[in-house]
């Protein structure tokens, strides 16, 4: 029944998105210009996922709006604005963005993680590193922790890249979001979507004068 109303209401819905759609990516970019020691550069960073459709055809999307910052402390957090999704097909990043992320309701999905910097800051130029980390996910209202591993180069003085060395693994059951899946399927007349995605980030951050 949630899967018909879903559809029912996705003409609806896609209109309301479109027109809070300027208004959150606004308050996405303000939230990045706050203070911070190192603050990501969303030009140069990416977060990207892939899905598998139908057992054997697998597509990479991305999100276009990041914001981000790592403060004195390592507190680092990272915000996704999920109207920004990126599929290449215009009615199925709506698709997304109405059915599955239901981003007029819950607009950003937010990740935070405590950083240990006096290994980071002691790196070279041109010198890398691992660090175990554990991510909080705010995801469609429901925050999950994950363990990841983390590569960390230092790229120049005031440069770090960042990024998982294996994906990172989001069942959707996790988030609430197995409605919003399965009308997805049901609606691009699909016979299954994986509900396992991985997601893999690249994220430079500059320090600030």
């Amino acid at each position: 029944m949630r899967i018909r109303q879903q559809i029912r209401h996705y003409v609806h819905d896609t209109r309301l998105l479109k027109a809070c759609t300027g208004l959150c990516l606004s308050l996405s970019l303000m939230a990045g210009t706050a203070l911070a020691d190192w603050q990501l550069q969303p030009t140069d960073s990416s977060l990207t996922f892939t899905s598998t459709k139908n057992v054997q055809i697998t597509e990479a999307h991305s999100f276009t709006s990041l914001t981000g910052a790592v403060d004195s402390h390592g507190a680092a957090q990272i915000s996704i604005a999920l109207a920004s999704v990126e599929t290449q097909v215009p009615i199925r990043n709506e698709r997304l963005q109405v059915m599955l992320f239901e981003a007029q309701t819950y607009p950003m999905a937010n990740i935070t993680a405590n950083l240990t910097l006096d290994p980071m800051l002691a790196l070279a130029v041109g010198q890398s590193m691992t660090q175990e980390i554990t991510l909080t996910i705010d995801l469609h209202g429901i925050s999950q922790t994950r363990a990841t591993v983390l590569n960390v180069e230092r790229q120049a003085s005031t440069v770090f890249v960042v990024t998982n060395i294996e994906p990172l693994l989001i069942d959707v059951a996790d988030f609430e979001l197995v409605d919003g899946f399965q009308a997805l399927r049901e609606i691009a007349g699909l016979k299954s979507i994986t509900p396992i995605v991985p997601v893999n980030f690249s994220l430079k951050f500059l320090q600030q004068p």
